[in-house]
């Protein structure tokens, strides 16, 4: 049930861009559940219609379908570049296989797109000279990823939502050459409508506006001519991975980033999204905490090629980046930033890289953020040896989810890591959806990797890795405000958890991938 914001009823009358946020049964029919489900139950009656209609013998049927399955199952435990944790459901769902065009030409643009990327060498000597810790972690994003370390560049943080629309909202009003959106989630309502009446605005006066969008959104949330719609305003819209009611893998690879270019001369990134709920403007689980950043300086080009190289996905051929590549080094700068996107299909899990580097290599604390926390065995063992070697490590998660199924699977994990001494706190005021992490006041990250196996391993993702920035004084202010208005969850909380509860995490847990 919506609690609407009243405050925010007469502008949104007053804005012929505001359109009412659809919801209903259509949203839980095609969700990732009412998916899986739909393609269990047409299964199931296939099965049933063969066996009263067909006059083959039907233990010949169920000899063929095991032998099938015997093979599939061979063939999945012997992919390399599979996860463990992922081959279960990968068998479960073994019919289920492809990938678009769009899907596989990102991996050949982010290697084809290095050739504007210029490393500082210079830099890159004097933070190996006297940044041993963070040195490692930066060459393998460069050298892998093509993500290089900029030094010129400086960040606001944001604790939640509501703050960071207003600066997107002024940056959009001052753009003079283009603004490049790149969503997971666009909504009717408030904050999108708003945003649109000024893109409009600036597409009359000759900015350049892109606005790029998961596939998903078509199915759930927008209507079905909403590109036609943005393209008769004069904003140039494309939707990456349309979804279509077949059975292929292709459909778990979403585009989850959230990315806002303008002019080359700042960006952002965090866990918003264009909707309502992300910025408290109606309430649907309590209090919505999101966080995000905003940077300013030469680091903002890496965001524009990670954008550049989505949209242009969707082309023949790419044109010329470098007009939109113009640096703007920030002199007000401090500590260094490195921009990073991850793709699921390049075979190089670097999200989940990078947060097992930061959690190896704290010395006193890690703090992780985030709304799901459904995790492999090598990123559990990481986080419970961080503990047991005399760290402070605390998870931040929400006090009423958003995904019931997520949460009871996120619950599972609470024994075993109160008993290996991490403190998980959840948010009593309601759902959390910031993707944030903190290593002793010196690394952070923002960005939109959630803790579960969707972000680390079947989504495009993105964010930005901070060492020593001005931003971290901040981001850990935002942690100790959790820690003091947050629920901290004890052993006999753990004990207390319902049965009926347990006993569905343990029934569910096989398809945590999907998740």
């Amino acid at each position: 049930m919506y609690k609407f914001n009243k405050n925010i009823i007469k502008k949104i009358n007053e804005n012929k861009y505001v359109k009412k946020t659809r919801k209903g049964l259509g949203s839980l029919i095609f969700s990732r559940a009412g998916l899986f489900a739909f393609l269990v139950i047409l299964q199931l009656v296939l099965m049933i219609y063969i066996y009263y209609n067909s006059k083959i013998d039907f233990t010949y049927i169920m000899g063929g379908d095991t032998l099938s399955k015997f093979i599939m199952m061979l063939i999945i435990l012997n992919m390399k570049k599979v996860s463990n944790a992922n081959k279960l459901s990968w068998f479960m769902l073994h019919y289920s296989i492809g990938y678009k065009r769009e899907q596989r030409k990102v991996v050949s643009l982010d290697k084809d797109s290095r050739k504007y990327v210029q490393k500082d060498k210079d830099l890159y000597e004097k933070i190996e000279d006297r940044e041993r810790r963070f040195y490692p972690i930066a060459k393998y994003l460069d050298d892998v990823g093509g993500f290089p370390t900029y030094k010129d560049t400086s960040s606001t943080y944001f604790k939640v939502g509501d703050d960071m629309f207003e600066a997107m909202l002024s940056d959009v009003k001052s753009a003079e050459e283009f603004i490049f959106m790149e969503f997971f989630i666009i909504d009717y309502g408030y904050m999108w409508g708003t945003i649109l009446e000024e893109l409009v605005k600036k597409a009359k006066e000759g900015v350049k506006v892109r606005l790029l969008i998961d596939g998903s959104n078509l199915i759930t949330r927008v209507r079905s001519d909403f590109v036609q719609e943005m393209e008769s305003l004069g904003i140039e819209c494309r939707v990456f991975s349309k979804m279509y009611p077949i059975v292929s893998t292709y459909q778990n690879n979403r585009d989850h980033r959230k990315v806002m270019v303008v002019d080359g001369k700042v960006a952002y990134t965090g866990g918003i999204n264009l909707s309502d709920e992300y910025i408290n403007v109606y309430e649907r689980f309590g209090h919505w905490k999101d966080c995000g950043v905003r940077i300013k300086g030469s680091a903002v080009k890496s965001f524009t090629i990670m954008f550049l190289n989505m949209w242009f996905s969707l082309d023949n051929k790419p044109e010329d980046y470098s007009p939109y590549l113009k640096k703007y080094p920030d002199t007000e700068a401090s500590g260094f930033y490195i921009p990073f996107a991850d793709n699921p299909l390049d075979n190089e899990t670097i999200s989940k890289n990078v947060l097992l580097d930061t959690i190896n290599k704290a010395k006193k604390y890690v703090y992780l953020m985030s709304p799901y926390l459904i995790v492999d065995e090598e990123i559990r063992n990481a986080i419970k040896l961080a503990s047991k070697s005399g760290l402070d490590v605390r998870i931040c998660l929400p006090h009423i989810p958003d995904k019931k199924v997520a949460f009871a699977l996120a619950k599972d994990h609470y024994k075993e890591f109160i008993e290996a001494g991490v403190r998980i706190f959840e948010y009593t005021p309601g759902f959390v959806h910031s993707k944030t992490w903190l290593a002793d006041g010196k690394v952070g990250f923002v960005g939109t990797v959630n803790l579960d196996y969707r972000a680390l391993y079947q989504n495009f993702e993105c964010g930005l890795y901070m060492y020593k920035s001005n931003s971290l004084v901040e981001i850990k202010n935002d942690f100790d405000i959790f820690f003091e208005i947050g629920q901290e969850v004890n052993m006999e909380d753990v004990e207390n958890i319902k049965l009926s509860s347990k006993i569905f995490s343990k029934i569910v847990k096989p398809f945590a991938v999907l998740m």
